[in-house]
């Protein structure tokens, strides 16, 4: 059993360093996505990357609640890709009744560190009033290319 574990720990390093493993995201099936979801109000996100040399983390965590004054939802993803041969991207979308928001951005870089970071919002207040909201910070170091675009938020 022991020498089972060593083996699968060297075998997962090997992967790590030699960059053949990545992060990608999770589709959410229906039951999921009514748990994170108000009925047609949601806020979603998605992202990964890729590295030849190195590691990629991605983090995304999602969120609804209802109270009083109304139903909010919220998405945030975390992507960071250290190394070498470096891709990553980000994607998130709220919606409330007539009211879209959505954020995407995307990085290279041929050596050094990406950071990816977006949040996204919807709420729907009981008086029957929507806001939306997203934003995209991308970091990179180490030379590529960046860019980012945003939807126009609804109130």
């Amino acid at each position: 059993m022991r020498t089972m574990m060593k083996r699968s720990a060297a075998a997962v390093t090997l992967l790590l360093a030699i960059g053949l493993t990545h992060a990608a995201p999770v589709i959410l099936t229906n039951a999921q996505m009514d748990k994170v979801s108000a009925g047609a109000q949601y806020s979603v996100v998605d992202g990964g990357g890729y590295a030849e040399a190195g590691t990629v983390l991605a983090r995304a965590d999602t969120r609804a609640k209802q109270n009083g004054s109304g139903t909010k939802t919220k998405a945030d993803l975390w992507v960071k890709a250290e190394g070498t041969g470096l891709e990553a991207y980000g994607f998130g979308e709220s919606v409330a009744g007539n009211s879209i928001s959505s954020v995407y951005g995307e990085a290279t870089a041929d050596e050094g560190k990406i950071m990816i970071r977006v949040k996204t919002m919807s709420k729907e207040k009981s008086d029957g009033g929507t806001m939306t909201k997203s934003k995209i910070q991308i970091k990179s170091a180490g030379g590529g290319s960046s860019k980012a675009s945003i939807s126009s938020s609804s109130f």
